[in-house]
């Protein structure tokens, strides 16, 4: 498996970073899953497809460590529902 990271997710990350250098940044990245045959081509999984994961997005969420769980919960939540209403628009 390979892991893809696109532009508009690496220069969120490193914006994010160089503006707050100080203090650690806890997120998401969010992608897709991508089977490509061995030409680089997009297919349906086989016997000579691999999968990679395409990174679209990246969502900061809090400045602070992990011992903030209820908060980190409450992020997560609202970048599913983002996620899910952006899934409903395009079904439309």
């Amino acid at each position: 498996m390979t892991i893809d990271l696109a532009t508009t997710p690496l220069i969120k990350l490193a914006l994010h970073a160089a503006k707050y250098p100080a203090s650690p940044v806890c997120g998401v990245l969010l992608g897709r899953d991508v089977v490509v045959d061995g030409e680089g081509g997009a297919e349906d999984a086989g016997a000579d497809a691999s999968s990679s994961v395409r990174v679209v997005d990246a969502i900061p969420l809090l400045h602070s460590g992990l011992g903030l769980a209820p908060m980190l919960e409450v992020g997560l939540c609202q970048v599913r529902e983002e996620q899910d209403e952006r899934e409903r628009e395009r079904e439309r």
